[in-house]
């Protein structure tokens, strides 16, 4: 139960995070277009242009698989939690070649910051990849109630057979021999 609410909470976080960083990149692409057209021209506002669609397009995407992610923590369906675990694995270890390649040779705080994100990123993906496990193997329960539901005794007993049933079904079965 802790692991999927930690998922929604993830998902939520995450979509929200790339909706406030594509604003900020499309204002910084803007601004810096405005300012670097004078010097460059037509050529630099147009790369500028590319770079926000793709950077946009980009967010949106993860965005959409965040969305994912928790419409598949809610349904208990792996099929569609499986794009985000898959894409955030993908940028962990990204994340460690940067850091192993770029990072080290940074100052202090880069370094520190570097290290960071990639620790950061496996104890948020960690959890979210256990219960995308479990959902795939049929080890996590269908709903959590269902645990604890314990059906009244006799439930499932077959009910006791009235006097007027054997005469109700006696003609039925004459006419069929």
């Amino acid at each position: 139960m802790y692991r999927s609410a930690f998922a929604i909470a993830i998902g939520i976080l995450s979509c929200m995070a790339y909706i406030v960083l594509s604003g900020i990149i499309v204002s910084v692409l803007l601004r810096l277009s405005q300012q670097e057209e004078q010097h460059y021209g037509r050529v630099w506002q147009n790369l500028v242009n590319f770079m926000m669609c793709v950077s946009v397009f980009c967010l949106g995407i993860l965005g959409a698989l965040s969305l994912l992610m928790i419409v598949g923590v809610r349904k208990h369906r792996c099929a569609l939690m499986t794009p985000w675990v898959v894409m955030d694995a993908i940028k962990i270890i990204c994340s460690f070649m940067y850091f192993i390649t770029v990072g080290i040779h940074l100052s202090g705080p880069g370094i520190f910051s570097s290290l960071l994100y990639v620790c950061v990123s496996c104890l948020v993906w960690y959890p979210i990849y256990k219960l995308w496990r479990d959902i795939h193997s049929g080890r996590y329960p269908q709903h959590h109630e269902l645990e604890s539901y314990q059906p009244p005794p006799g439930y499932y007993a077959t009910p006791p057979a009235r006097d007027d049933t054997e005469k109700a079904i006696t003609p039925v079965l004459q006419q069929k021999a």
